[in-house]
């Protein structure tokens, strides 16, 4: 500041001058300095003789100088003072000083008011939050809440923080920013997963410098749904599965899964299940129904315990031939024909059976056999000769085609020897005994050379 001077009075003027150190925005105080003057106004007056000066106000003090000063406008310092004094953001107080002179040799009594504002203490970017205190921690959420910083002059306006699964946030997974607040609700973060939070404050000045750091770690859940298992491989009893595994594993490692094979989308009728310690991603399922459509899903496992069933995926065994019927039963023999009956096979190969393919034959192996259907489980064999051995066999049809022979049966019509009684021909039973016992017999007619 320049000097300002009072009113002249007995040819002086006091003149003051004051001014302040300039601080930065780490100051606390600045130092005060005031300069008191004394100046011939007119006259080309000259002075010598002793004369006494006052200050008041803060930094004030009183004493007695040689005053000698010859012409107009000479000037002599009088009083001199430094002092510190305390500033804040607000600025003030206002300091005012009034310095006078007297003792002069002609009576004057000179004077001079002036005032100095301290100035504000320029603003600084705010101190660092507190370290954040975490609380409510979920398996994906938690609540940061920190304490609001030094804001050193200028009020907060903003924040910005982030989240990290190191403590030197090379790996970030998540940052927010927004008008200054003390909590954050953290949302998606990672399961099962060491964490590590800070934040940092904004005002008119600047950014703070980060808080301390946070660190927590998220709980775990079960694991996520499995997609639809892939069906491959389809044979008429086993089927390849083939799973991935769930996109969340629920924030701990997969350690087993769990399987069923059912008849219904219900799963209520499970023909096939299957749980196993160690992660997989496949197997084989065996033992299962042929010609059948069959719904299949799997869950996984880990630490916590089994995740939610897949969607099911449908698929449908294949069929096959029908296994062999039973030895067929023979009954109602007669000279010509024969009543036969058998039991259904016990695997018809997944598809209904059609029908019955019968064969007879006049030898084991059947080398000249003659065949008939049947829709159902029985049929009369006619055409037969007399007194003949025949062999005999079943096998089923179903629209995988024909399946298994049977065991083969046997028998022998009888011998057709015919009585009458008058009104009817019969056919006759003929036995011959040894003397012993009865046996059944056949009647053969000769031609000289062979028997018939």
């Amino acid at each position: 500041m320049a000097v300002t001077y009072g009113s002249a009075e007995g040819h002086l003027q006091v003149g003051i001058d004051c001014w302040t150190s300039t601080p930065s925005s780490s100051s606390t105080s600045v130092t005060v300095s005031l300069r008191v003057w004394v100046k011939v106004y007119d006259q080309n007056w000259d002075f010598d003789d002793n004369q006494n000066y006052s200050v008041s106000g803060t930094g004030g003090g009183s004493g007695s100088f040689d005053n000698n000063l010859s012409g107009t406008g000479a000037t002599k310092l009088i009083y001199s003072r430094d002092f510190s004094a305390g500033i804040d953001y607000d600025g003030g107080p206002t300091y005012t000083w009034t310095a006078s002179i007297s003792g002069m040799y002609n009576g004057g009594t000179p004077s001079h008011t002036r005032s100095l504002t301290l100035p504000a203490r320029p603003p600084a970017p705010p101190g660092a939050p507190g370290t954040p205190a975490v609380s409510s921690v979920t398996p994906t959420t938690a609540t940061l809440s920190w304490s609001t910083p030094a804001t050193n002059g200028r009020a907060l306006d903003s924040m910005d923080g982030a989240v990290s699964r190191n403590a030197n946030f090379t790996d970030v997974i998540q940052t927010w920013s927004g008008a200054w607040a003390t909590s954050r609700s953290l949302s998606g973060l990672p399961k099962g997963t060491q964490l590590y939070a800070r934040l940092r404050a904004h005002n008119a000045a600047g950014w703070s410098g980060v808080s301390g750091t946070a660190t927590f770690k998220t709980g775990t859940t079960a694991p996520g749904q499995v997609a639809a298992p892939v069906v491959d491989s389809i044979g008429s009893t086993q089927a390849w599965v083939a799973w991935s595994a769930p996109s969340d594993q629920g924030g701990t490692p997969v350690d087993g899964h769990a399987g069923q094979v059912s008849r219904n989308s219900a799963f209520t009728d499970v023909i096939a299940d299957w749980s196993t310690l160690g992660w997989a991603t496949d197997l084989n399922v065996t033992g299962l129904p042929k010609g059948t459509v069959l719904y299949v899903r799997v869950r996984a496992h880990n630490a916590v315990g089994f995740g939610d069933w897949s969607p099911s995926r449908t698929f449908t065994t294949t069929i096959t031939t029908a296994s062999a019927p039973a030895t067929p039963s023979v009954s109602g023999i007669g000279p010509t024909s024969a009543s036969l009956s058998w039991s259904a096979p016990a695997d018809n190969g997944g598809a209904a059976i059609t029908n019955y393919e019968i064969q007879r034959a006049t030898d084991a192996g059947f080398t000249d056999p003659a065949s008939v259907a049947a829709s159902g489980s029985s049929t009369t064999l006619a055409g037969l000769l007399p007194g003949t051995t025949y062999f005999t066999r079943a096998r089923a049809n179903n629209a995988a085609g024909a399946g298994a022979w049977s065991s083969t049966a046997s028998f022998t019509t009888l011998s057709g020897l015919r009585v009458g009684d008058g009104t009817k021909w019969l056919d006759a039973i003929v036995w011959v005994g040894d003397g012993s016992k009865w046996v059944l017999c056949q009647v053969k007619a000769g031609d000289g050379t062979t028997w018939k």
